[in-house]
């Protein structure tokens, strides 16, 4: 199941790839930055991507550390003697 989720995953970010390349390549140029202007088109989805990926790894590692070092959480549920 999490490899076809995976593969998955993968397909969408391929597709909406080609799809965003293809929409920089048959943008028309901006009147006053020209072709300048259509690296915001690839720039911002990726710095978005990043750091949906970043939450994502910083979630899963808070959850991994509670899991292994419980004493760690601020929860107030264990205390250390």
């Amino acid at each position: 199941m999490r490899q076809k989720v995976i593969i998955g995953m993968l397909a969408l970010a391929a597709i909406i790839f080609v799809r965003n390349l293809y929409a920089i390549s048959v943008l028309p140029d901006e009147v006053n930055q020209g072709q300048i202007f259509r690296i915001i088109f690839f720039h911002v989805p990726a710095a978005a991507a990043a750091m949906t990926g970043s939450a994502v790894a910083a979630g899963t590692w808070k959850k991994m550390m509670r899991k292994i070092w419980p004493w760690l959480t601020s929860s107030g549920k264990t205390e250390m003697a």
